[in-house]
């Protein structure tokens, strides 16, 4: 994690789609665990829908306050002074000359109570957030998120430690169900220093004009309130990848899915009317970015984790390349084979794990976030627990991971993984996973248990239980259950017997 990323960021969601409550801390490793239909996937996609709005990665929005001036630029227009746009341009070039881009640059204090107002007024921003959390969801709106039963309105609280001083930033997003348009509220203390995400400064740069046209000016104050935006909401400032659970048929599907759409947009203008398909941004996402890896230059950040998940798990390599027509085609060699088969005709665990090792080789980066939903599927217990610590490598190369599980085998890897840490390093000679230990401090499990009196599921934190080495995720009450069937079935086979 970058030196300079808040090490604490927070979300807390009330009578959200299936939630009733989730109070979550966001960690290097955090584990969605619970039954089916509890909201584990519905929060993990609510989280990639706050980091695309927080970057304006891959999103048809934009940068939540560029594109909000764009269309209020007369009520700022006289927000800076020409000695204001002096000291900011001299800031601003200072940033550029020390090439300290890669975290976050620190902003004066006459700079940065220019744009306070903004950060900490962002009303008009929420309901771009609306339609970007409809967007990943896959709804036409919100409207459909709020908990069936709740009769006022969802609530999403962002909560980022800023400082030492025991300071939070705060966002909180309302959505009322009563047709009242959604609310988007912001805290910053003054005491906290802000900052500005460094790779951002180049393109404050290509607005230094507007700095001098003072009908304009507003525009480039909102450019730097973009730039420092992803401080104030911590972790949620990084970019962000997700692997949904069905990315095994995407990746099987994908070119035919393609053909269809471009055979039908072609098709447009001589139809009366073209139903096309409505993804979600998460699937629209997954889909681009498998288009564009063959594109994309192999990565070393992460010490070839990629080669490692390849050699320990799958027993051979993953290629991606284009076709003659440019096209993306992937494959599976196995290990002493010289020919390629096509993932459609290679194992449902090389096809599960396929796209792990190529986000792994093409396109996650240190600092940024991949959600995984089930990456124990389809695989072998003994393989889970191999892939345990592999992710766990993954998060001590410095990329945080968002996983749901189903799986008691992969959640107890992980737990003997946690109670490595404990265990001085010198002693651990001998014991698997010793070369992927995890800081308890850098994993948080949360179980989502349905609740039939609140009518919905709530969210709570599972700690490691030091005895059994495992984290309680109330699986050994359905084999308490199994073998007390089990108990009633061989009695009865006795009653049987001896009449």
């Amino acid at each position: 994690m970058s030196q300079d990323r808040p090490p604490v960021t927070g979300i807390k969601v009330s009578d959200f789609g299936p939630i009733v409550q989730a109070d979550v801390d966001l960690r290097p490793l955090t584990v969605f665990v619970g039954p089916s239909n509890t909201g584990k996937s519905y929060l993990a996609m609510l989280v990639y829908a706050l980091h695309r709005f927080a970057t304006g990665s891959r999103t048809g929005f934009g940068l939540p306050f560029e594109g909000l001036m764009r269309s209020h630029m007369d009520d700022h227009t006289s927000a800076i002074t020409d000695e204001e746009a002096d000291a900011l341009e001299a800031w601003m070039m200072g940033a550029l000359a020390s090439d300290r881009l890669d975290g976050f640059v620190p902003l004066p204090d006459p700079i940065a109570s220019l744009i306070r107002p903004l950060l900490a007024n962002p009303q008009s921003i929420g309901e771009r957030l609306d339609a970007e959390i409809a967007s990943c969801l896959g709804f036409a709106d919100t409207k459909a998120v709020v908990r069936h039963g709740s009769t006022d309105r969802t609530t999403v609280l962002v909560q980022t430690r800023l400082s030492s001083l025991n300071l939070d930033s705060q966002y909180v997003y309302y959505y009322y169900s009563r047709g009242a348009s959604p609310i988007l509220l912001g805290h910053i203390p003054e005491a906290v220093s802000l900052k500005a995400l460094g790779r951002q400064i180049p393109y404050l740069q290509q607005m230094r004009y507007l700095l001098r046209h003072r009908s304009s000016s507003g525009r480039a104050l909102a450019v730097l309130a973009d730039a420092v935006f992803p401080y104030t909401v911590g972790v949620f400032g990084s970019r962000a990848y997700y692997l949904p659970a069905d990315r095994t048929g995407i990746m099987h599907a994908h070119s035919i899915v393609v053909r269809s759409l471009i055979g039908q947009a072609s098709h447009a203008g001589l139809r009366e009317q073209v139903e096309l398909p409505m993804f979600s941004s998460v699937v629209a996402d997954f889909l681009s970015q498998l288009i564009d890896l063959p594109s994309r230059k192999t990565g070393q950040l992460l010490g070839r984790l990629d080669q490692h998940l390849e050699v320990d798990l799958l027993g051979g390599s993953v290629h991606a390349r284009k076709s003659e027509s440019n096209y993306p085609l992937f494959s599976y060699q196995p290990r002493g084979w010289t020919n390629q088969l096509s993932l459609m005709n290679a194992s449902s665990m090389v096809s599960e794990l396929a796209p792990v090792v190529l986000y792994l080789r093409y396109v996650v980066q240190r600092d940024d976030v991949l959600i995984i939903e089930e990456p124990e599927s389809h695989l072998h217990p003994a393989m889970q627990v191999k892939l345990a610590r592999l992710l766990a490598k993954v998060v001590n190369a410095g990329v945080r991971l968002i996983i749901t599980t189903h799986s008691e085998t992969f959640l107890e890897a992980l737990g003997n993984l946690v109670g490595l840490d404990n265990i001085p390093s010198e002693e651990r000679h001998g014991i698997a996973g010793s070369d992927s230990v995890l800081s308890s401090k850098d994993v948080g499990v949360w179980l989502f248990s349905p609740d039939k009196q609140a009518g919905g599921s709530v969210v709570e934190e599972i700690k490691l239980d030091d005895e059994s080495g495992a984290f309680p995720a109330r699986y050994d009450k359905v084999n308490e259950k199994l073998y007390n069937d089990w108990a009633k079935i061989y009695g009865r086979r006795q009653q049987l017997t001896e009449t």
